[in-house]
């Protein structure tokens, strides 16, 4: 899908860091590949080759996270070849360069272990040499968050013999994955350490987050078709681990906390996300919280419908029995001319020969064979990062992929506006599209290959699949095939549908394909084997009525009934340009000094907006550095903020906000001379996935005068 301009752009500077970043750990490199040519003849560059060599492993590990966000930022521009032409050649070079300083150390007897003995292997009275603790690594998995919480904690956050910027160095050694960017956005000084273990353990030490992983993880198990020694104990090791987890986690009413999770995934998204923005500081909540929220919306709601029903006008309700009363009538008449005696196959009836002029066909028709789609269960990446097992509905017919809105909101998947248009058979559109989102899914029974791609979210694919129980001789002549779909042959729902875009994903070299007279076929794919083709059904599909009428649509006559009667002009305002004016008329107001003071449109509660300090925290570091790079820029942006301060568009608060807006500098160079411009973006996205922008009334668009 191609990029907005916008998205083009930020991509742009994305890369551009990134390169930078790169460009500055090559230089590093080469530096340290130069320091270790003197190392034999000088015995203080030999002193500061020793020093120097701890960080390399945490260089080559920034080099390969920039490489990696090089490659990330040219495949969202398209541009994936440059990889290959401009930047591949320096990883080669850095390599080089790695392993030359690597074996260098080892001839000089320098190589710098990069372990933390533990403080009893210290202990120069022990007669016993214990083995060396490596430090853990974390990718950003929630679940392993604890483990490596405590142990680095006891080997490097309070280890006295290390100073803060060792202690940073091994941190960013140590981390990868989601977690890395967290830290990578402060910059790499001594004092900077405590900012960021302190961002990392406001990010992933939630509670409540954690106990959810362990709950989730447990309850997407898979249930044990037979009993086995291997899923037994996959049994026991998943259920012990994340029931030892929670324990460990110390959470107090642990019964009530159960309930409110089982109850909460039985609530639509929208009642989740206003749950959240109210309880976003509790911890671990319970049923009893949950409940009394729950009856507060209910009572909410009720309250607002019963306004909404005591508005409507006299002359609306008379309207609407009228068109009632018509509808009823018009349908009474189609359904006294639909019963037409038929025999159980198709009867044509000639419109000559009829006794009513309107009715042109009338019949039914029965099938006692079903064509089959081939289906197939495979799991997909929820957010909390763990394996659910869904039902997929393999057609190479469809140019897309999809996926239904109940599955996105069960596994918790962010989603995206999407500006595709979708149609069907006849070119028909399809109109109920609720955005894309990107997933990754993989064999049921194999943790290889992961298939990643962005499906188009709707309410829904299609009916049960297939429509009818299919023959069980199916099953007695495929006997010796493990089906990718255990259930195939049974009605059910499908989850996901698997277009052509990622078909060939599936199919497997030399893949065989097994053909049987009056049966479907089965062909073998890296899921499994999939059962596709048409089947003799058990018993005959049921009877379906076919009539075709010349009566009016029931559009055009309640067309023509309500162009009889216009109903009176509204009295309150519907629509938000209405809506922005009765705001604006309503709360603008004159203070002591003939200022105005106007209020904020909002079209949608304010708690929605979610937690942007540490969002907006990175974009200032990185806005810090950028003016820090060009003087001139920076000394018209300090002006203009404190010319901004001065004539009291801003003032500094005594107590932290929740939602806060990032800034950042427009230039435009005319005639050599700098144009500054400040931007405040107010369209950046919360920890809600909400921003400022999208709670607010747009009002009328083509405003000449501004407002004074």
């Amino acid at each position: 899908m191609p990029l907005s301009a916008t998205d083009a752009n930020r991509a742009e500077r994305a890369l551009k860091r990134s390169i930078l970043r790169r460009d500055n750990t090559v230089a590093q490199f080469n530096k340290l590949s130069q320091l270790s040519e003197n190392i034999e003849h000088d015995r203080d560059q030999k002193t500061l080759f020793r020093l120097k060599l701890r960080d390399l492993d945490s260089l080559l590990a920034n080099f390969h996270a920039d490489q990696d966000d090089i490659l990330d930022q040219l495949i969202m521009l398209s541009r994936e070849e440059e990889y290959a032409k401009v930047h591949a050649s320096i990883e080669s070079t850095v390599s080089d360069q790695f392993y030359r300083v690597q074996v260098l150390a080892t001839n000089f007897d320098l190589q710098v272990d990069q372990t933390i003995q533990s403080n009893t292997s210290r202990n120069l009275n022990s007669n016993i040499q214990l083995p060396k603790i490596q430090l853990p690594q974390f990718n950003g998995e929630l679940p392993e968050w604890r483990s490596f919480r405590d142990t680095f904690t006891s080997l490097v956050h309070e280890n006295s013999q290390l100073s803060d910027i060792e202690k940073f160095h091994y941190l960013i050694s140590c981390l990868s994955g989601h977690a890395l960017p967290i830290v990578r956005s402060v910059p790499l000084t001594g004092a900077n350490y405590l900012v960021a273990w302190e961002a990392l353990n406001t990010r992933l030490d939630n509670k409540r987050l954690l106990v959810n992983c362990y709950l989730d993880a447990m309850f997407a198990f898979c249930p044990l078709n037979n009993e086995s020694l291997s899923g037994l104990k996959r049994f026991l090791d998943t259920f012990q681990q994340n029931i030892a987890a929670i324990n460990a986690l110390g959470v107090e009413d642990l019964a009530g906390f159960l309930l409110f999770y089982i109850a909460s995934r039985c609530l639509d998204a929208q009642s989740k996300r206003l749950f959240e923005s109210e309880q976003h500081a509790n911890e671990t909540t319970t049923i009893d919280i949950l409940l009394t929220f729950v009856q507060n919306r209910c009572q909410i709601l009720q309250n607002a419908t019963s306004m909404l029903s005591h508005k409507q006008p006299e002359s609306s309700k008379r309207s609407h029995n009228k068109a009632s009363l018509l509808t009823s009538n018009t349908f009474d008449q189609v359904h006294q001319k639909s019963f037409k005696s038929a025999s159980q196959n198709i009867n044509n009836i000639p419109s000559g020969n009829s006794t009513n002029d309107d009715v042109s066909f009338a019949g039914t028709t029965s099938t006692s064979s079903t064509v089959v789609l081939g289906t197939a269960v495979v799991h997909i990446r929820n957010s909390s990062g763990f394996w659910s097992p869904i039902r997929v509905l393999i057609d190479s017919g469809s140019q897309i992929s999809v996926i239904t809105n109940a599955c996105v909101t069960r596994l918790g998947l962010p989603r995206r506006h999407c500006k595709t248009t979708v149609v069907g058979l006849a070119h028909t559109p399809v109109c109920d599209t609720k955005g894309v989102t990107y997933c990754t899914i993989k064999p049921e029974h194999s943790n290889s290959p992961l298939i990643s791609c962005e499906p188009i979210i709707m309410s829904k694919i299609t009916g049960s699949t297939p429509s009818v129980r299919l023959n069980s001789s199916i099953r007695r002549i495929y006997t010796d095939i493990q089906f990718a779909d255990p259930n195939f042959d049974v009605p059910g729902p499908v989850d996901f549908l698997l277009g052509a875009d990622i078909h060939s994903f599936i199919l497997k070299d030399g893949g065989r394909v097994i053909h049987t007279n009056c049966l479907p076929s089965v062909y073998e794919t890296i899921i499994g084997w999939i059962l596709s083709g048409k089947s003799m059904s058990n018993d005959k599909s049921p009877l379906t009525s076919l009539m075709l009428t010349a009566e009016p649509s029931i559009d055009q006559l309640l067309q023509s009934f309500w162009s009889m009667e216009e109903p009176s002009p509204p009295t309150a305002p519907f629509t938000d340009d209405d809506i922005c004016e009765e705001l604006f008329s309503r709360t603008t107001k004159r203070d002591e000094n003939g200022r105005y003071v106007l209020s904020f449109p909002f079209r949608s509660d304010p708690s929605l907006l979610g937690d942007s300090y540490h969002m907006d925290l990175s974009r200032f570091y990185n806005l810090e550095r950028k003016l820090q790079r060009d003087t001139k820029l920076y000394n018209e942006y300090r002006a203009f903020m404190s010319e901004y301060e001065q004539l009291g568009h801003m003032k500094r608060v005594s107590v932290k906000g929740k939602y806060f807006i990032p800034h950042h500098a427009v230039v435009k160079y005319v005639a050599d001379q700098l144009k500054l411009s400040v931007v405040f973006d107010a369209s950046a996205n919360s920890t809600s996935q909400t921003s400022l922008n999208k709670l607010l009334y747009i009002g009328p668009i083509g405003v000449t005068s501004p407002l004074c």
